[in-house]
C-alpha cells in the first residue's frame, strides 16, 4: 500500500476548517427535519454563499503553500471551478476572474 503524505499541522487544521464549514452547509437541509428551528431559504442561500467565499479564500491561501500535495491541489481546483460555475450562474459573475486566478495558482 502506498504511503499517504502527511500535511503539516497548520495545513491539516485549515483543511479541517474547510471540511467543517462545508459539512455545516450540507447538514443545513437536515436541520429543518431534526430541529424545531428552520432556516429560511434566504438564510440558507446566504450561508451557502458565505461558505463558498470561505472555501475560495482558503483555496487562495493553499495555492501559496508549497507543502500541499498536487492531488489535493488538483481536487481543490475542481471544487473551485464548480463553485465558480454556480456563482456565475446565480449572478455573482464579478468573482469569475478571481476564482480563475485561484484555479491557475493551484495548478502552478
Amino acid at each position: 500500500m502506498a504511503q499517504v503524505p502527511r500535511l503539516p499541522k497548520r495545513t491539516q487544521e485549515s483543511v479541517a476548517a474547510v471540511i467543517l464549514v462545508a459539512f455545516g452547509v450540507l447538514c443545513c437541509r437536515d436541520i429543518k427535519r431534526s430541529l424545531p428551528m428552520k432556516l429560511s431559504d434566504d438564510d440558507r442561500d446566504r450561508l451557502a454563499l458565505h461558505t463558498a467565499f470561505a472555501v475560495h479564500q482558503i483555496s487562495r491561501w493553499i495555492a501559496t503553500r508549497e507543502d500541499v500535495p498536487k492531488d489535493i491541489r488538483d481536487r481543490l481546483s475542481g471544487h473551485i471551478s464548480a463553485l465558480e460555475g454556480v456563482m456565475v450562474a446565480t449572478g455573482h459573475d464579478w468573482i469569475r476572474d478571481e476564482m480563475e486566478a485561484t484555479e491557475a495558482a493551484l495548478h502552478a
